[in-house]
Formats: structure tokens, sequence, C-alpha cells
């Protein structure tokens, strides 16, 4: 995994600091506070901390996707007190849940919605911090555990034009209220966001 991910969390990186002055203490500290406390994609910290730290010790050869005005040197360096300022901010915390694996869609979307959430995908996403997934099929779905061990799927179909995403859940006994509260608490969704019949 850690070699898979190694292009692309370079990538995501070399993006956020290419505008900057200098690559010093100050910034390799910012980058590493916001991989640790809003992991890329569907990540943990672990993860990103793994793949940036084996990429480095294995010399896995620089991406050019994306403009970078720092020699090689540099570059590698300032991606090495990366590493160093995550070991600094241990214990992480741990994300608000986990992914589920697409497999298991059909088991979501057999199920009536126990909750609506207002707002595009997009907004959905950067509150969230995690991408849904394109089911080629129906749209884009994202499953998740939630650190409750509830599970539950946000799936905004191909057809829906409303700036509305539904959430199911394969297990019947799931309190709408429940799964809001505990969103609310662990990520930036609001209570205002959510459309439920409970409410």
């Amino acid at each position: 995994m850690e070699h898979a991910e190694w292009p692309d969390m370079v990538n995501a990186i070399l993006y956020r600091i290419q505008f900057e002055k200098a690559l010093d203490e100050r910034s390799a500290e910012k980058i590493a506070r916001e991989l640790v406390t809003e992991p890329l994609w569907s990540l943990t910290a672990d993860d990103e901390h793994t793949a940036l730290a084996h990429g480095l010790q294995a010399r896995l050869p620089l991406p050019s996707d994306i403009p970078n005005a720092n020699s090689e040197t540099d570059t590698r360096l300032f991606l090495n007190k990366i590493v160093e300022s995550m070991d600094a901010l241990r214990p992480w915390p741990d994300r608000a849940f986990t992914r589920l694996p697409m497999a298991v869609l059909p088991e979501f979307l057999s199920r009536d919605p126990i909750a609506v959430v207002r707002g595009s995908v997009n907004d959905i996403e950067a509150r969230i911090s995690c991408i849904f997934d394109d089911d080629p099929e129906f749209g884009e779905v994202l499953l998740v555990r939630l650190c409750s061990g509830t599970e539950i799927g946000f799936l905004h179909p191909f057809e829906s034009g409303l700036d509305t995403t539904a959430i199911t859940s394969v297990d019947p006994s799931v309190s709408a209220r429940a799964v809001i509260d505990e969103l609310t608490l662990s990520t930036r969704l609001t209570v205002d966001m959510f459309i439920t019949s409970e409410t």
C-alpha cells in the first residue's frame, strides 16, 4: 500500500506548497497538522505517514505531475520534515469513520433512507474530509462504519438533480437521531443540514 500511495501523497503535498516562498519548518508543521487532522481521501494518518516514510526510505522517484521549483534534495528534505512533524503530533486523533468496501453497496441500496443531508456532494465531502466513490450504475456513494460501529451509506444517484444525499443503514434498529448526533460531533456536518422523519 505504501508504495502505491506514494505518488498521490507527494502530488497532494506539492500542490499545497507550489506557491510557498520557502520550504521551512513552519510549512512542514502546517501540512503535517492538516494530514493528521484531516487525512486525505480514505486514508488514515498512519496510512499517510507510512506512505511518506517508506517512500523516502526506499528513495522512490518523485512524481512530476505538479510543478515544483525546488530541487529533488530540498523536496525530499521537506517531506522528511513533514514525517518528523507528524511524529511530533502523536497520538493522532481517531478518524470519524472507516470506509466500507463497495461490494456491500447493494445492501445499502435496498434500504429506505433514515435521513437526508442537504448540500452538494462536494460540500459534504469537504465537511467530512472524505471523497465519495463513483458507482457507474448508480452515482456517487460513500459507505462507512462510524466509530460507534453503525454502518451507513451516503447515496447520491445520477438522476438526483437536488443537492441532497440520502443516508441508509443495513441495520433496521439504527436511530436517525443517533447517526446525526454522531456525525455532527465527529465531522463538520451541522444539525440543520439533515432532514428526517424523526424530527
